[in-house]
């Protein structure tokens, strides 16, 4: 069900947490991974965190561990967040970090269309 959006590992981990499965990591674990160049851009990292937040919004609703309304609500002040986060920094004469803000922002609106079931596909 969640294979092509993305969240299967989480719905995973909530199942078995359930079930009473213990988890446990290993400090020494050696992990490696090939990322692709184009996963550097700008504009994958923005839809990066759009899709991050629609999926951890999905992924919460639908283990019953929050309401869509609260997620809703989580996704708007995520958004309200990286606006007031700019202007706190405008106003402190600070350089303005907007890459960051739009991030946060593209986060909080996944997050706000992940509550109303809308499911992204990862990319």
């Amino acid at each position: 069900e969640f294979g092509t959006a993305g969240g299967e590992d989480v719905m995973f981990f909530i199942a078995c947490h359930s079930a009473g499965v213990s988890h446990v990591y290993s400090a020494n674990a050696v992990v490696r991974e090939i990322v692709p160049l184009s996963r550097s851009t700008l504009t994958y990292q923005l839809r990066r965190s759009l899709w991050y937040g629609n999926t951890g919004a999905v992924t919460s609703v639908s283990s019953g561990q929050t309401g869509r309304g609260r997620m809703f609500a989580s996704g708007g002040k995520q958004c309200v967040m990286a606006v007031l986060y700019l202007a706190v920094q405008a106003l402190n004469r600070r350089p303005l970090h907007c890459r960051y803000a739009l991030a946060q922002s593209l986060r909080g609106l996944g997050c706000m269309a992940g509550s109303l079931g809308v499911r992204l596909q990862h990319s």
